[in-house]
């Protein structure tokens, strides 16, 4: 019996490589898949027309790609505000925020399912916890504010700060892991749509 796909947003690039040597493929096509992920922010590996038809047909088998579809989205009256409600696999939802100010903007990200801080201001921290976020969660929601914005306007150029809900988050290796693929998402602020 095989394993079931993984989320290609829960691997770094570090790790995307040591999967491709496992599979007996020439890891110089990590760089390639890891710009579209990125910087490209590719939906699908329809997307991705440039991999290897042995590569492509690899993650085609043993990988999906955890785009996290918008349940809900709502907008602040000034148009400054987005929420947007997403859902995950497994039929819970998580809260992603974008947030724009003069010279910058915010994305304010999940790291669990609710949260126990009980904070009066925040929709998740009213819905107390159920679990914590894989990275690959995390930064799919990087990813989908990143895919926003480039709708929005086209490029973004400002400053990107992420706020996590979920302290506890901050002490453990996956938080490192979606630092890493966040901050490139972000720099694809950058790149031309």
């Amino acid at each position: 019996m095989s394993a079931p796909p993984f989320n290609l947003y829960d691997l770094t690039r570090e790790q995307l490589r040591l999967q491709l040597v496992r599979w007996d493929l020439n890891p110089v096509h990590v760089a390639r898949l890891w710009n579209y992920l990125y910087i490209e922010l590719a939906a699908s590996l329809d997307a991705m027309p440039e991999l290897p038809p042995k590569l492509r047909a690899r993650l085609a088998t043993d990988t999906h790609l955890g785009v996290l579809p918008t349940a809900l989205e709502t907008a602040s009256s000034d148009g400054f505000t987005h929420k947007y409600l997403l859902a995950l696999a497994d039929a819970e939802r998580i809260e992603t925020v974008l947030m724009r100010y003069t010279g910058r903007v915010t994305a304010c990200l999940s790291s669990q399912v609710g949260c126990a801080m009980g904070c009066v201001f925040c929709a998740t921290g009213q819905m107390g916890y159920t679990r914590h976020l894989s990275p690959g969660e995390i930064v799919a929601q990087a990813v989908h504010v990143a895919r926003a914005l480039r709708r929005g306007n086209g490029s973004w150029s400002c400053r990107w700060f992420l706020c996590l809900h979920g302290r506890d988050l901050f002490r453990s290796r996956p938080a490192m892991d979606v630092a890493q693929c966040s901050s490139v998402a972000r720099r694809s602020q950058a790149s031309p749509s």
